[in-house]
Order: C-alpha cells, then structure tokens, then sequence
C-alpha cells in the first residue's frame, strides 16, 4: 500500500512505519507503493556479492602466497585459511543462488548473475591494482545496462 499526499508516516516503538490513518506498511512498501515480499532478484544480489567477495579473498589469498614465498603445492595452497574463507564465502553465495532460483526461471535470473563479473573487476583494480582498459570499463556498463533492461523487461511482462 502505498502512501497519499494527505498521509504522514510515522516509526513507532516496535519499527514499524504507519501512516497517519494506522495502516502498517514497511519502509520499502512506502517507497515503492507494492507489498514487500522476500524476491528473488534480492537474493541473487545476494548471492553475486557472497561470490564476488569469495573470488577476491581467493585471489588476494594466493597473492599473498606468492608474495610470502611459500611452497606452492597444491594441498598446501587449497588449505590455506584464505583459500578456504574464500572458497566458504563462495559457496555461502551458491547455497543462496540456490534459493533465488527455487523462486524463479533461471532464464531470468541467470543474466543477472553477470552483475558478478562488473564486481569483481571493479575489486580487482581497486584492491590489486589491476589495469582495467576504458574499452572494458565501456563493456561493463553496457553490459550492466543489458541486465537492467532485462529486468524492465520483465517487470512489465509481470504487470
């Protein structure tokens, strides 16, 4: 439900955001005027940056390795506390994919996990320092310009 001219929300003791006429809406369901359900695109937000943020814990893990000089075997690298927060937090970010796409087509919603690649560039070069090309940084935003579409797309098939 969404709030009129004449309406003033108002929080109260317990959290909860009221109008002036008493009727209980949550934050969001007054800003964006339609009942607030858990949605499937939250959790795959969720879920890209749970991945994201595995990827670059792995990444900043083993450069930290390579960095320390440590024996590069296999077992060892895979067992490091890094790699295995990294890869924790990973799959954290698949168990909630799981969830999201329990929820809704996979055709949907696969397009927006591409939102991981933009994220996970865009720590590479803030935390590694890594070299991003404007003709990169140009596909990124087309690319995420695509997803939005997407999703416009979609919001108004639904209506």
């Amino acid at each position: 439900m969404g709030l009129s001219m004449n309406q003033h929300p108002s929080i109260h003791d317990e959290g909860e955001l009221t109008t002036s006429q008493d009727v209980q809406v949550t934050a969001l369901e007054a800003v964006t005027g339609t009942p607030y359900t858990l949605r499937a695109e939250w959790l795959v937000v969720g879920s890209v940056i749970l991945a994201a943020a595995g990827q670059l814990l792995i990444k900043a893990a083993l450069t930290h390795l390579v960095t320390a000089s440590v024996p590069a075997g296999m077992l060892h690298t895979l067992l490091s506390p890094g790699i295995l927060t990294g890869l924790f937090i990973y799959g954290l970010g698949t168990l909630v994919w799981v969830r999201a796409v329990s929820m809704e087509s996979i055709s949907y919603l696969y397009p927006l996990s591409a939102l991981n690649y933009a994220i996970v560039a865009l720590g590479g070069h803030l935390l590694f320092g890594e070299i991003i090309r404007p003709g990169r940084w140009l596909g990124i935003a087309v690319m995420t310009f695509g997803i939005y579409l997407l999703t416009r797309a979609v919001a108004r098939e639904r209506m």
